[in-house]
């Protein structure tokens, strides 16, 4: 009697391990899976590499409130090796516009808006000379202004004069 309820303590014992055990391994086993299923298609977007159209899909020029038109001057790397696109507006404004663009393996979430704004791995673009095109925007619109400034005046003059 004592023998056959050792062994079925001890059957019961292996199970449990067993049963712990498959409890333990499979989630880790498909988290490592997930894992590994990330960084193939990551590793697909980076060998795809940063594009303008991308560029463009983000929104980078999304501030200009005067939709000024840019062109691609040239493409270089910054001290990173990040690939840069410098801009220049079409217009005569000479504002220029440096986009950098760099690579997030990994989903992020930024809790400083609200709601918290996801950032999904990738290539990701951003305006590196914000305070520099922000002053050639200024000057560009002081210049602008004096210009219909000096138009009105003419104007007035003439009316003045006839």
């Amino acid at each position: 009697m004592s023998n056959s309820l050792l062994s079925w303590s001890d059957l019961l014992m292996k199970r449990g391990i067993k049963i712990f055990l498959i409890l333990i391994t499979v989630p880790i086993l498909l988290f490592i899976a997930g894992q590994v299923f990330h960084l193939v298609q990551a590793s697909k977007l980076y060998l795809e590499g940063p594009s303008i159209e991308k560029m463009e899909e983000w929104g980078v020029f999304r501030y200009d409130i005067h939709n000024t038109k840019y062109k691609l001057q040239y493409i270089d790397k910054d001290t990173e090796g990040c690939p840069r696109y410098h801009f220049i507006s079409t217009k005569g404004e000479n504002i220029p516009c440096v986009v950098t663009c760099g690579f997030r393996w990994w989903n992020e979430v930024s809790f400083s808006t609200f709601p918290p704004s996801p950032y999904p791995a990738g290539w990701y673009y951003y305006c590196s000379n914000k305070d520099e095109w922000y002053d050639a925007v200024q000057a560009w619109e002081k210049k602008r202004e004096e210009e219909v400034k000096r138009q009105i005046e003419e104007q007035n003059r003439k009316e003045n004069m006839g």
